[in-house]
C-alpha cells in the first residue's frame, strides 16, 4: 500500500422508525376525526414507509497492517496505515455503516480469516457490503494474495476469500484495497497485485495501477489515496463513480512529481447507478438558489419536457428533446446545464413532493448517456408558487408537470477564489457555506484543515450572485460562520460572480 395533517412531513424531518408508527397512528386518528381525509393519512403513511426513517443497511469491514517485520515476514512496515484505517473507520460510521469490529489493525492469518467470517455474518442480506484493506499484496501465479502479518509463518489470503463476504449485499458491493502493484522481492516468484476476478457483480478499486506504487505518504499523515478518500467520501450527494474519479485526480495531482512515479487509482467492474456515500444521511436537498442574479442564457437554450400524471416516464417526443438539448450544450461554451423539476398540486398532495427532483434526475440520467458529465447538470425541483400555472391545492394541471431546461453559459463558470492563512499555533478547520441554499464545501461530515504557518489557496465553482461565507474553528474558538454555517458575520461572505476573488484571511490576527 504505500438523507393539513402532518406538519412533520411537510418540513421533511427525519424520525427514527419507533417515531414513525407514533407519528402514523396520529395521522390516522387525525383522519378518523375529519370526514373524507382518510387518503391524506394513507399517503403520509406511505410516504413515512419510504423516507429517510427506512434507511439502508450498510457493513463495512476495515484492515490495515502496517506492523510488518522486515526480517520476520520480508515486507517493509508501513507506519501510516494506522492513522488510514482509523480515519476511513471513523468516516464510515458517519455514514451510517455499520464497522464490523471497528478499525481492525495488524492482522495475522487467523484473526483476517476471522474477521471475513464476522463481516460476512453482518452482510447477510445489507445494503451495502465494504472492505477496505491497506497493507501489502501481491500476485502468484493466477492467484492474488492480500499479505497479514504473519505472512511467512501462516501464509496469505487469496482476495478470491474477500468475495463471498461482499457477493451477499443487495445492492453496492465494494473492495477498497490500498497496496503496491509493483514487483516485489526479485529472489522470489511472487508479481504485483493482478486483475481482480470478474463477473462477480463486485466493484474493486485499487489504489494504483499494475506497476505503481500505492505511496503510505509522508511521516505522520495519510496516505495520498487516503488523503483524497476523505476529502471527496463525504460531499454532499456525489454518486460513487464521481467520488472515486475525485480521488483518481487528487492522487495523481498530488504524486506527479515523485521519485517512485505517478500513483494513478484505478477500477474494476461499474458501480449501481446514482449510488452514493452520503444518500443514507436523507435526501437530496431540494435548494432554490436565491438572489443568483441574471443567468447568460444561450440563445435557444431553453426547454420544456413534460411528463404524465404521477410519472417520471419520458415520451419519445421528450428524449428528442433530450437529444436537441444534448446537441446544442455540446456546440456552445455553455458551463452547465440546469435541470428545475416540476408536479401538479394534486400530485404533490397525494404522493411525495420528491417527485419533481426524480423527474429532473430521469433527465439527467439521459443526459449523462450523451456524453455530458454529471458534474455539469445541477438538479433542483421550482417552489410550489412558482408553478407554471397557479391553481389551488389537489388540482391536476398538465402543464404544471414538467422539468424546465436551461444551458448556463457563463465562462468561465462562476467562482471564488480563496486564500487563508493559519497565524495560530494549533490545528484549525475551515468550511465554506451558501446560506441561501444550505450547501457546504468540502461536505457535511467533512473539513478543510489547516497547520499552523499554512496558507491555503483555492477555487470553488458557485451559483451566480449567490452569498458564501467561510467558516472556521480550533480548539480555542472560531472565525466567520464558525463550524456549523450558523453564527452571525456580515464580514465573512461574498458574492458569486465570474472569477470573484475574496480578500486575503488571516486566522489568529
Amino acid at each position: 500500500m504505500v438523507l393539513v395533517a402532518c406538519p412533520y412531513v411537510a418540513a421533511g424531518l427525519q424520525v427514527a422508525s419507533r417515531t414513525v408508527s407514533v407519528r402514523v397512528l396520529r395521522c390516522v386518528a387525525l383522519a378518523k376525526r375529519v370526514q373524507g381525509l382518510l387518503w391524506i393519512a394513507l399517503a403520509l403513511a406511505t410516504s413515512l414507509v419510504n423516507s429517510p426513517a427506512m434507511a439502508e443497511r450498510r457493513v463495512a469491514l476495515v484492515i490495515g497492517n502496517g506492523e510488518y517485520s522486515k526480517a520476520e515476514s520480508g515486507w517493509d512496515p508501513l507506519p501510516n496505515v494506522a492513522r488510514d484505517v482509523t480515519a476511513i473507520a471513523n468516516i464510515l460510521r458517519q455514514l451510517g455503516f455499520d464497522v464490523v469490529g471497528g478499525a481492525r489493525r495488524n492482522l495475522g492469518r487467523a484473526e483476517f480469516m476471522s474477521a471475513l467470517q464476522e463481516f460476512g455474518n453482518k452482510a447477510q442480506g445489507a445494503d451495502w457490503a465494504l472492505i477496505y484493506y491497506a497493507g501489502h499484496g501481491h500476485k502468484l501465479g493466477e492467484v492474488n494474495y492480500l499479505v497479514p502479518i504473519d505472512s511467512k509463518v501462516s501464509g496469505d489470503i487469496t482476495l478470491d476469500a474477500l468475495l463471498p463476504s461482499v457477493k451477499m449485499a443487495k445492492s453496492v458491493k465494494l473492495i477498497i484495497s490500498d497496496a503496491c502493484r509493483v514487483p516485489v522481492d526479485q529472489s522470489s516468484n511472487a508479481q504485483p497485485l493482478g486483475l481482480p476476478p470478474d463477473g462477480t457483480g463486485a466493484v474493486f478499486v485499487y489504489g494504483a495501477q499494475a506497476g505503481m506504487y500505492s505511496y503510505d505518504g509522508n511521516f505522520n499523515q495519510n496516505s495520498p489515496f487516503m488523503k483524497a478518500l476523505l476529502r471527496h467520501i463525504a460531499t454532499d450527494y456525489l454518486t460513487l463513480e464521481t467520488v472515486f474519479s475525485r480521488v483518481h485526480h487528487d492522487v495523481m495531482a498530488e504524486t506527479k512529481n515523485y521519485p517512485r512515479g505517478m500513483q494513478v487509482p484505478t477500477q474494476y467492474g461499474i458501480f449501481p447507478e446514482e449510488a452514493s456515500f452520503t444518500s443514507n444521511l436523507g435526501p437530496e436537498p431540494i435548494f432554490f438558489p436565491k438572489n443568483r442574479g441574471p443567468m447568460n442564457f444561450i440563445p435557444g437554450g431553453g426547454w420544456l419536457v413534460f411528463f404524465d400524471w404521477n410519472n417520471t416516464n419520458l415520451s419519445a417526443q421528450a428524449l428528442a428533446t433530450i437529444d436537441q438539448v444534448a446537441s446544442a450544450y455540446k456546440a456552445s461554451n455553455a458551463s452547465s446545464i440546469l435541470l428545475t423539476g416540476n408536479s401538479d398540486t394534486d400530485e404533490v398532495v397525494r404522493y411525495k413532493s420528491g417527485l419533481s427532483l426524480d423527474r429532473a434526475r430521469a433527465i439527467r440520467k439521459e443526459l449523462v448517456k450523451r456524453g455530458i458529465s454529471a458534474q455539469a447538470i445541477l438538479v433542483q425541483a421550482r417552489k410550489d408558487e412558482d408553478r407554471l400555472v397557479p391553481t389551488g391545492e389537489g388540482v391536476r394541471e398538465p402543464q404544471n408537470r414538467n422539468v424546465e431546461i436551461v444551458l448556463h453559459g457563463e465562462t468561465p463558470a462562476p467562482s471564488i477564489s480563496w486564500q487563508i492563512t493559519n497565524s495560530t499555533s494549533g490545528v484549525i478547520g475551515y468550511k465554506l457555506f451558501a446560506p441561501d441554499r444550505k450547501w457546504v464545501w468540502p461536505g457535511a461530515n467533512t473539513a478543510w484543515t489547516l497547520k499552523p504557518g499554512e496558507t491555503a489557496n483555492f477555487k470553488e465553482k458557485c451559483l451566480q450572485g449567490e452569498k458564501v461565507c467561510y467558516g472556521a474553528w480550533d480548539t480555542n474558538g472560531t472565525w466567520g460562520l464558525g463550524a456549523h454555517g450558523d453564527l452571525g458575520c456580515s464580514k465573512c461572505c461574498n458574492t458569486c460572480g465570474v472569477e470573484v476573488k475574496a480578500s486575503p484571511i488571516n486566522l489568529g490576527k
